[in-house]
């Protein structure tokens, strides 16, 4: 009874969903123009040129932005952990760290 209660539930679910996808969508001619000239293979070709035109504008202004510069000499950091045996046998480890 609880599978067909179930199955009765999904079948209802398909048949809304599908119901309501099915409407009909009507387009004027003009939503049909503006739709193309979006949408179109050239007018994807213009926006991505626009967009890579302006990040070129922008990184050719950047160039010419004052900047700064740090220069330095990092320190020589060694780390390491060491495993020093003592006289009874036991293994003691030591954190070692250099500069």
């Amino acid at each position: 009874m609880k599978r067909l209660s179930i199955i009765y539930s999904l079948l209802l679910g398909i048949i809304i969903s599908t119901s309501s996808v099915a409407q009909d969508n009507k387009l004027t001619l003009d939503d049909v123009i503006y739709i193309a000239q979006q949408q179109s293979p050239d007018a994807l070709i213009a926006k991505h040129r626009f967009k890579r035109s302006y990040w070129e504008f922008r990184t050719y202004k950047a160039d010419y932005l004052p900047s700064v510069v740090f220069n330095g000499t990092l320190p020589n950091i060694n780390q390491s952990i060491d495993r020093i045996t003592l006289d009874d046998g036991t293994d003691v480890y030591i954190n070692r760290e250099q500069t």
